[in-house]
């Protein structure tokens, strides 16, 4: 399970200045690189069903009018 790791990554990378990522981008490895992409795309996916899923139970306990 990787999310928790991914979300911290994703923080800290947004985080950064634009100097700070072009800087970054070039001392990495780009096999890396498309490793995490992959993994941050995988949990985008995956907070976005957890946020609708929250969403339709807070619907149907009546919680929230939208």
């Amino acid at each position: 399970d990787h999310i928790g790791v991914d979300c911290r990554v994703a923080y800290s990378i947004m985080l950064k200045t634009r100097a700070q990522l072009v800087a970054m981008h070039g001392e990495l490895e780009h096999e890396h690189v498309d490793e995490i992409m992959g993994h941050l795309a995988e949990t985008e996916e995956w907070l976005k069903a957890t946020a609708y899923m929250v969403n339709v139970i807070r619907r149907r306990a009546g919680l929230c009018s939208t």
